[in-house]
């Protein structure tokens, strides 16, 4: 072996050396490179093609303009399930969620629970139970996920919360999978990211849905957001 063919041998392992040191540093400014040498691949790879069949209903300035402000009532959303279902798509999703109760009536709604029933003769118990039956929008909205059986609800993940509330865990029972992988006969759990704590809908939203799915996103050091995890676990 020359002394030039045994040189190249050594300056390759000495970078290489030095790769793995740098690599075991965690720089910031090494990360930062190795994010934007991401972006600029995925720019130079171009924009992928988008199936038609999947159709984003946007909550943009248009249709603030046109259904008023936000948030809209139950209702409406039970009627926009109820239109999808006509149309016969195959799934729908939100990627939002609804964590309380509607308490709000529309005057539309009160003027119409006026004509249908004769208030002046109720006593103040039987007017507030009346009334308090007016707001029948989560059970409407509860109704039309129900019959369509085919909306997945979105839920939000918060890893800084380190309470999980079991009764929550429970109601994602249907987001379940069991993963695990195996090395040497052995089997080990799949590295996943934990979940420390979920954010839901109201229960009766979240039983009537048919799955679930969360909404969170985790964004670089940079802020912007590259990827997503397909799964995430919680427990063994």
């Amino acid at each position: 072996m020359n002394k030039k063919w045994l040189n190249s041998i050594t300056f390759s392992i000495f970078l290489t050396l030095i790769s793995f040191y740098i690599y075991s540093l965690d720089l910031t400014f090494f990360q930062q490179l190795e994010l934007k040498s991401y972006d600029f691949k995925v720019r130079i790879r171009g924009e992928r093609p988008i199936s038609n069949q999947i159709k984003i209903i946007a909550i943009d300035e248009d249709s603030l303009k046109k259904e008023g402000r936000w948030p809209w009532s139950r209702r409406k959303m039970a009627r926009l399930v109820d239109r999808l279902i006509e149309a016969d798509v195959a799934a729908i999703g939100f990627d939002i969620f609804f964590p309380e109760h509607e308490n709000y009536i529309s005057p539309e709604r009160f003027e119409e629970g006026i004509k249908q029933q004769q208030t002046q003769k109720m006593n103040a118990e039987e007017l507030t139970g009346w009334y308090q039956g007016l707001n029948d929008a989560d059970q409407q909205f509860a109704k039309s996920i129900e019959r369509s059986e085919r909306v997945i609800l979105g839920f939000f993940v918060n890893p800084a919360d380190k309470k999980l509330n079991p009764d929550e865990l429970e109601q994602l029972d249907f987001s379940q999978y069991s993963i695990v992988q195996r090395f040497d006969d052995r089997t080990q759990p799949l590295p996943l990211r934990q979940i420390v704590s979920v954010g839901l809908s109201i229960p009766e939203l979240m039983n009537a849905a048919n799955a679930a799915g969360y909404v969170s996103f985790v964004p670089e050091m940079d802020g912007v957001i590259r990827w997503v995890p397909t799964l995430m676990q919680h427990g063994e």
